[in-house]
């Protein structure tokens, strides 16, 4: 286990982490209520997905054992346990008023492979990723974990049952907001003009690419035909001639795999090239036993995809001189995690085009966060790997493509479903680093508006 440090907006992070367990407990009946001691300093330093992953899992089992009354979550700092003014020690106690544990029970339930009753975890089901994780992870981030029971609150015993009272305290360094701006050049010296006498077929059924691909073929002079999906490509191709297709190998109706043995059928030497965020030997293996002739792996670049399309026709196209264009790109944050610098370069700085593709990232990206959020709560995985596999591609144009291993980390778990509690501590680690980059991408959205 590996231990992050970066600075965090305390309410921020915890609040995102939070939401969907306050609406969870309001459909069942139950009151939610957190409270933040005045006196926390607004930005910490520290591992924020794993300081939400134990306060989510923790939340988790107290809506488990809850069937009446409600939950209540304090954050407050200890006083005076530093003699480091930029130090402080957090507290955070999650109360419920559930069945509550008993007496000889309160320290086993945090050894491993342990639960207090056998029969209440036939009732009720395991505790998330196991107080035994949950306990090593805050010890591993020098802090301290233990429970109470019956509750601290009084009010809480009264609604329904005894009650109990997790808390873990954390140490942690005060972090001073700071704003970083990014500036960012386009530098696109030549472009190749192939003058309306290339026309390419590109079959892709998510938003972004279909604009980014639109955008780069068209200012290549390219004639574009778009197809959501496997079976619009083949119906393309029966109704029109095209020079070459790009292909993606997953969509709905009909895969890429699927229709390229059906266009095999009727048409030998139409060029195609496969068009995947997998890179793995098996799928480009697929690819060529289909009839695919080659094959491209997002992200790319416009000069990569230019490029596997020069390959494969026989026009080279005119080159033409393009000026460089600028554009101030800036966010305030405790961290930025996004840089336009390649999506302004595919876009020639245009303006309108930025707009257009920035909106089109943030609706892939809000699907994602919403695919998250189901997980933690009702484990959708295919969901969850669907909406993975879409935003890989948009990685790359924001400047996050750092974040692409533990994506597709991500969803080949989630295809296997064999280990939620990895996917647990995987959905936590991203959703904390997209919800700060979603609030900075709607930030740059408005610069364009």
């Amino acid at each position: 286990m590996i231990l992050e440090k970066e600075n965090f907006h305390l309410q921020e992070v915890l609040g995102l982490a939070i939401d969907p367990y306050k609406f969870r407990a309001q459909e069942n009946g139950l009151y939610f209520q957190v409270e933040y001691d005045p006196n926390l300093p607004v930005y910490l330093q520290g591992d924020p997905g794993k300081i939400c992953q134990v306060v989510i899992n923790l939340i988790g089992n107290a809506l488990k054992f809850t069937k009446t009354g409600g939950i209540r979550l304090e954050f407050t700092q200890v006083a005076d346990v530093s003699a480091s003014q930029e130090d402080i020690l957090l507290k955070v106690m999650v109360s419920d008023s559930g069945i509550g544990i008993a007496k000889e029970n309160q320290e086993i339930i945090f050894q491993s492979f342990t639960q207090a009753d056998a029969s209440i975890n036939r009732k009720y089901g395991g505790s998330g990723l196991g107080l035994s994780i949950i306990k090593e992870m805050v010890l591993l981030m020098g802090g301290d974990l233990g429970v109470i029971s019956p509750a601290m609150h009084t009010n809480l015993q009264d609604q329904g049952g005894i009650g109990s009272t997790f808390w873990f305290t954390l140490p942690l360094r005060k972090a001073p907001q700071q704003a970083v701006p990014v500036r960012t050049t386009a530098k696109i010296p030549k472009k190749i003009n192939f003058e309306g006498k290339v026309h390419v077929l590109m079959a892709e059924d998510n938003a972004v690419n279909q604009r980014l691909a639109n955008l780069i073929l068209q200012e290549a002079g390219c004639v574009v035909t778009i197809a959501e999906n496997g079976q619009e490509a083949l119906i393309a191709i029966q109704k029109q001639v095209f020079d070459v297709v790009f292909m993606d190998l997953q969509m709905p109706v009909m895969d890429g795999y699927t229709a390229t043995r059906q266009i095999r059928m009727i048409n030998q030497d139409i060029p195609i090239i496969g068009l995947s965020a997998n890179v793995y030997k098996e799928d480009i293996e697929q690819c060529f036993q289909v009839g695919m002739n080659d094959y491209l792996s997002k992200p790319y670049s416009a000069q990569k995809l230019i490029q596997k399309l020069q390959r494969w026709i026989d026009n080279p196209g005119t080159l033409e001189e393009i000026p460089a264009s600028s554009t101030s790109v800036s966010t305030s944050s405790s961290h930025n995690y996004i840089n336009l610098k390649q999506m302004e370069e595919l876009t020639g700085g245009m303006v309108d085009e930025m707009k257009e593709m920035l909106e089109a990232v943030i609706v892939v990206e809000k699907e994602f966060m919403a695919a998250l959020n189901e997980w933690l709560i009702h484990q959708n995985h295919v969901k969850l790997a669907t909406s993975a596999h879409k935003l890989k591609p948009c990685l790359y144009l924001v400047g996050m493509d750092n974040y692409r291993e533990v994506l597709e980390k991500l969803e080949q778990q989630s295809k296997t479903a064999i280990n939620p509690e990895e996917i647990s501590r995987l959905c936590v680690e991203l959703k904390t680093i997209f919800s700060e980059a979603e609030i900075q991408l709607e930030k740059q959205l408005m610069q364009y508006a």
